[in-house]
């Protein structure tokens, strides 16, 4: 007789030991949280109306642009880019899942100054990759030396930071970039 299937047995070792991800507590309905990029203002009549339109012609039927092509061109536009320049996602979660997929293979290493957002981490791990931090400059100010010290494939420049709410500036991140031919995620 067989064992009965059990769905834990299927999964990579390294995701089921993954602590679950909480995100930010909701604390009442009257509260803004500002870690999850929430908008605690009312849908504009306008913008309604533009969804009620494209109801209207009734093509909820068809599957979408999967490359989100008309999207693309509008933002190639306004940031003086090529369409194939611009990649989009369903949110940054989903963006920064697809990275890390995309970039990391079992044993590459990933730098970030800490404490930060917490799912880097989890993204790291999932693609077992080893996660990197150092610690910010007492100053708060991005540890660049500290950065570049590790033999990471990619850096990741969380700006602004949280939970410490640190910024830096364009002319810190330039100086990284100049100094380093790793990937920078900012």
């Amino acid at each position: 007789m067989k064992d009965k299937f059990e769905l834990k047995n299927s999964i990579r070792k390294n995701v089921l030991d993954l602590d679950r991800y909480i995100g930010g507590e909701q604390v009442s309905q009257k509260t803004i949280r500002l870690n999850a990029n929430e908008n605690p203002y009312k849908v504009p009549n306008v913008i309604i109306d533009d969804i009620k339109k494209e109801l209207e012609k009734n093509k909820l039927f068809l599957y979408p642009d999967e490359s989100a092509s008309g999207v693309r061109k509008s933002a190639a536009k306004v940031f003086n880019l090529k369409p194939e320049q611009i990649l989009l996602d369903n949110g940054s979660a989903a963006m920064l899942s697809l990275i890390f997929h995309t970039l990391l293979d079992k044993g590459d290493k990933v730098t970030v100054a800490s404490p930060t957002f917490g799912l880097y981490e989890k993204y790291a791990k999932v693609n077992d990759a080893l996660y990197c931090t150092v610690e910010w400059d007492d100053d708060f100010m991005l540890p660049i030396e500290k950065l570049l010290a590790v033999d990471a494939k990619f850096i990741v420049v969380v700006n602004p930071n949280a939970p410490t709410g640190t910024v830096t500036p364009i002319s810190e991140i330039e100086r990284l970039l100049k100094n380093t031919n790793k990937i920078v995620l900012v």
